[in-house]
């Protein structure tokens, strides 16, 4: 299965194949899950708890993602669950549908991150060497 899994982060709506993530952690969306409450793409906040699951077991498997509890900037706390995304397999093998948390670390943000998302406010610096002769 890992090899029909794109690893390349273009090919899986900007979600890393992974993410090693722990209370604390600055995140921002990378889906709109709930537009009118404010949770868009590009949405930052930090986790504040991570809830395993509900299982009559202390222990974690690989494959079992926890819901966040995530404090945002300009919202407020809400619970964040996994969910389920389709993406093409590579080689054209059919598709791949893949449970996921709609986050990325986000400690800063380069132009590339930002693409698509909605943002309060911005620091921007331009630097001297931003623009090319041409």
């Amino acid at each position: 299965m890992d090899k029909l899994v794109p690893k390349d982060i273009n090919k899986t709506g900007g979600i890393p194949h992974g993410l090693e993530i722990f209370v604390g952690a600055r995140v921002m969306l990378r889906y709109n899950v709930l537009v009118e409450g404010g949770l868009v793409n590009g949405a930052m906040g930090v986790i504040t708890q991570i809830f395993r699951p509900n299982y009559r077991r202390d222990q974690m498997y690989d494959n079992d993602i926890p819901d966040l509890q995530i404090e945002f900037d300009r919202i407020g706390i809400h619970r964040l669950t996994p969910i389920a995304v389709k993406f093409p397999a590579d080689k054209n093998k059919g598709t791949i549908e893949r449970r996921m948390l709609s986050i990325v670390l986000c400690w800063a943000c380069t132009v590339h991150k930002m693409q698509g998302c909605t943002v309060d406010k911005a620091v921007i610096n331009l630097g001297s060497n931003l623009f090319a002769d041409g």
